[in-house]
């Protein structure tokens, strides 16, 4: 899981307590807008997990298929968004640390511990780190100068 938070107090606190006064109707815009954000993000995680896990065995196409996720906020003094992996009865977030638990030769009874490279997850999330907070300020102004000519009309 990799959670990237927007930090700007004074700005994002004035739009949060404006998203907080919206009609219900306006704040699950903000929300998909911001989540549209990830997106790219998690395009990124799946072409990392494909070309640096390993091929043998298609453990870097399993993890690629795995399910990604991305949670929004807007509360408080923060806005951001989250990004989640998960594939049922496995931890994507121990693969992404650089462990793997798989069996030996397909034998269940005999399981072995392997080494891969780390960062699957992580590095790609921290490369976008920039760019998706500049996109989340982007989207929450837009909705800030939205719901002002809403309130000037």
């Amino acid at each position: 899981m990799v959670e990237l938070r927007i930090e700007g107090l004074e700005r994002i606190s004035k739009i949060a307590g404006a998203v907080q006064s919206t009609t219900p109707k306006l704040r699950p815009r903000l929300l998909a807008g911001i989540r549209a954000v990830g997106k790219p993000i998690v395009a990124d995680i799946r072409e990392e997990a494909s070309s640096s896990l390993p091929h043998g065995g298609g453990l870097n196409e399993w993890v690629a298929k795995s399910n990604f996720g991305i949670r929004s906020r807007t509360s408080g003094i923060t806005a951001g968004i989250r990004i989640v992996g998960q594939r049922s009865g496995h931890d994507l977030d121990v693969i992404d640390r650089g462990r793997v638990r798989h069996p030996l030769f397909g034998n269940r009874k005999s399981w072995f511990q392997e080494s891969v490279k780390p960062g699957f997850f992580s590095r790609p999330a921290e490369a976008s780190e920039t760019k998706a907070q500049t996109a989340v300020l982007k989207v929450m102004d837009e909705f800030a100068a939205e719901i002002h000519r809403k309130a000037s009309s």
